[in-house]
């Protein structure tokens, strides 16, 4: 069954292929040196901690990752004891660290989700707390509600004063009406209902008088307001008349006031 092996050598990513045997870790040797030109003296291997150049016979795994790292230089006698020490300590390590590795991962995932639980229980104690703060400070807050009711007494006062005020209103409405037409028909001789036959009316004039006489109200009004004498004693008929009477009277009222006395009497 053909193996593949990862070896990572000069920043390089080789792909070895072979069957399992005995001499595998020198068969890897010839292939890093037939691709990178490296002495097997000028280097270590390493797959899983393990030292392949001092433990050769190390067995392989289907996919395994083999490290190629230099050896120190210098000539010094004391270079391979040290690659040794190194060694040593390094599979140290991994041996004790591979029993534990698990259980450590296990323990590291059950503080992240302990975490996460704590944190969803502190926010829900927060949103908690601030409803109940928010119940009996804004929903039960006596204030809030003796201001509400006392507002909603306010506008259901005003909507039924407004309701009254509007009643009284048309009702002196109706009573101003009845009496402007008792005083326009009694003292100024107002009479909308009766046009009358007068020769001088023509149904368009606002009081029926006798062509003969000129009525006590019409030269009060004259005197008053030119314009609104005319008007009673002719009619909208002469409403040129009415007109010119009018700017006249702007032109310091006495030229108003003469010309309707002319045209009432004359």
């Amino acid at each position: 069954m053909i193996q593949l092996y990862f070896i990572k050598a000069l920043d390089k990513l080789l792909v070895y292929e072979s069957e399992p045997t005995e001499n595998i870790i020198n068969n890897i040797h010839k292939f890093i040196q037939g691709k990178t030109k490296l002495n097997s003296s000028q280097y270590w291997l390493y797959a899983n901690g393990v030292n392949l150049t001092s433990n050769t016979q190390y067995k392989l795994n289907h996919f395994d990752t083999i490290e190629v790292m230099p050896r120190l230089h210098g000539g010094s006698i004391f270079d391979d004891i040290i690659d040794e020490v190194i060694d040593a300590v390094l599979s140290a390590v991994n041996a004790i660290l591979s029993p534990i590795e698990e259980p450590i991962g296990d323990i590291i995932s059950f503080f992240s989700e302990f975490g996460k639980l704590i944190a969803a229980i502190s926010k829900g104690i927060v949103w908690f707390i601030m409803f109940v703060l928010w119940f009996f400070t804004d929903l039960l807050n006596p204030y809030n509600l003796a201001t509400d009711f006392l507002g909603s007494l306010s506008r259901i006062t005003r909507f039924v004063m407004l309701g009254i005020v509007d009643v009284l209103f048309s009702l002196v409405k109706a009573g101003f009406n009845i009496f402007g037409d008792s005083v326009m028909s009694g003292v100024f001789g107002f009479n909308p209902d009766d046009k009358g036959d007068d020769k001088d009316c023509n149904d368009m004039k606002c009081i029926e008088t006798d062509y003969r006489q000129v009525p006590f109200t019409i030269i009060i009004c004259t005197i008053l307001m030119p314009p609104l004498g005319v008007l009673m004693e002719f009619g909208l008929s002469y409403w040129v008349n009415i007109i010119i009477c009018g700017v006249l009277t702007l032109m310091f009222y006495f030229p108003g006031l003469l010309y309707a006395l002319v045209l009432i009497y004359c």
